[in-house]
């Protein structure tokens, strides 16, 4: 499943997609909660930092494939930062990103000033 992501209205869509999804292909319930949190920590992250993006979901062997790709300038000042638990440049507490990180089985994490993209497996199984 694939979301154009650009503004609040599209959020409870997505989020309700991957309840669903979840609900097909997840047996436990708190690995159903990790999957809804990280789709909810992307598309709020596109939402609040980008101009707009896209978040895929994918039920692969096993495991959901969460993609985000946005169009924003990527992280200021830098990665290293942004992964840091508390560092925020958002008026926020600074535990998405961290959380992310936390939360994935796999991650694979690339910005530039053209945008970001995150891959992320979590196993279900």
């Amino acid at each position: 499943m694939r979301f154009p992501i650009s503004s609040n209205t599209d959020i409870q869509s997505v989020l309700d997609q991957t309840h669903y999804l979840c609900q097909q292909h997840v047996t436990t319930e708190h690995i159903r909660i990790e999957v809804v949190t990280i789709v909810s920590e992307l598309v709020y992250n596109i939402v609040k930092y980008t101009v707009g993006g896209v978040v895929s979901i994918e039920h692969c062997n096993g495991s959901f494939v969460i993609n985000a790709d946005d169009e924003g300038s990527g992280f200021k000042p830098s990665l290293s930062l942004a992964l840091q638990e508390g560092f925020s440049t958002g008026n926020s507490l600074g535990l998405g990103i961290p959380s992310l990180v936390r939360l994935a089985d796999e991650l694979d994490l690339e910005s530039s000033e053209q945008g970001t993209s995150i891959q992320i497996k979590k196993y279900i199984q």
